[in-house]
């Protein structure tokens, strides 16, 4: 499953160029996130104030504006987080660091500094229920 969505900076001025995050939602991710909730609920259960935890991964392409068909970006741009056939490989993204997948209780999401710079750039929200939807796709024959 291939997901695109709307990239967001924590600087409303600046974006480094980059709208769009991408995620191929294979099952062996989905397992990890669907295990990394878990953990987090079970943690949860003891701290009642924990809010997310944070992971060091490199599962998200981050995307330039202009990288990004002016079709599908009107779709993302309205629904925020849209389905594609299109695969994007991890070298047609922008140099990031620090790479983080960000879970919480019923959601998880993706987020990295752009090289060279001080503002963080944040994908949308990837439900719960999306994630379980990976598990029952097949890999496609090339």
């Amino acid at each position: 499953m291939n997901l695109l969505m709307r990239g967001h900076s924590s600087n409303s001025d600046y974006d480094a160029d980059l709208g769009y995050v991408f995620v191929e939602m294979t099952p062996t991710l989905a397992r990890l996130i669907l295990r990394r909730m878990a953990a987090f609920k079970a943690m949860k259960k003891k701290d009642r104030r924990a809010v997310e935890a944070y992971f060091w991964d490199g599962s998200a392409v981050y995307l330039r504006h202009e990288q990004v068909a002016e079709r599908l970006a009107a779709e993302v741009n309205s629904d925020l987080l849209i389905e594609t056939k299109k695969h994007i490989d991890y070298r047609d993204g922008a140099n990031v660091e620090c790479d983080q997948m960000v879970v919480g209780e019923a959601t998880v999401h993706f987020t990295a500094f752009p090289k060279h710079s001080d503002i963080y750039i944040t994908s949308e929200a990837i439900p719960e229920a999306t994630i379980r939807a990976a598990l029952k796709t097949k890999k496609r024959k090339a």
